[in-house]
């Protein structure tokens, strides 16, 4: 990832300058991990958005119990994850801006 050019302005740390948050980065991860939340199952990934603590303590423990292997297989999809999220965020914008235009007419 440090290779990529979008690494120098991520936070890695608290505190840190930086346009994106390495939270969001791994909250975004979560959504997609289908080992902890199946497609089919019951559990969603909500935890991805309601208790980052949560998603902290998860990777955590991923990397202390597993070197980090749950999380390392996002590497390969990890530029479409955040690609995925921000056209999500502009496309969203650009409808719900039409909606609001069309309905105040």
């Amino acid at each position: 990832m440090a290779l990529e050019p979008y690494y120098d302005r991520i936070a890695w740390s608290e505190n840190d300058p930086g346009d994106y948050d390495a939270r969001d980065i791994i909250s975004m991860m979560t959504c997609f991990d289908i080992d902890s939340f199946p497609p089919n199952g019951d559990t969603h990934p909500v935890i991805a958005y309601e208790k980052k603590a949560e998603v902290i303590r998860r990777f955590k423990a991923d990397f202390e119990n597993s070197g980090g292997a749950g999380y390392k297989k996002f590497r390969p999809i990890l530029k479409d994850i955040l690609a995925l999220y921000d056209t999500i965020g502009i496309e969203f914008r650009q409808m719900r801006n039409s909606r609001v235009a069309m309905v105040a007419h």
